[in-house]
């Protein structure tokens, strides 16, 4: 999934029908996902990558850093366990 030149929406948002509009008229290349914060799209990221990287490496690659950045300065890094 893409996230570039994309509107991430939270599940529970109030106004989510309406981007749900504006997306099916081609408006918006909308993602709707339980977190929108930076957090939440690392885990997403962890989440989606993981099972691809242990199939394509045979388990012997694991994720250990994930660094999502909006801007310069607004920066996550999930660090995860052995």
């Amino acid at each position: 999934m893409q996230f570039d030149h994309t509107v991430l929406v939270a599940q529970d948002d109030p106004l989510r029908e309406e981007f749900e509009r504006l997306a099916s008229l081609g408006a918006a290349n909308l993602r709707v996902m339980e977190d929108t914060s930076l957090e939440g799209s690392a885990r997403w990221i962890h989440d989606a990558v993981t099972p691809i990287v242990e199939v394509e490496t045979s388990g012997r690659v694991r994720i250990s850093r994930i660094e999502v950045r909006e801007s310069a300065k607004n920066t996550v890094l999930l660090s995860l366990g052995p």
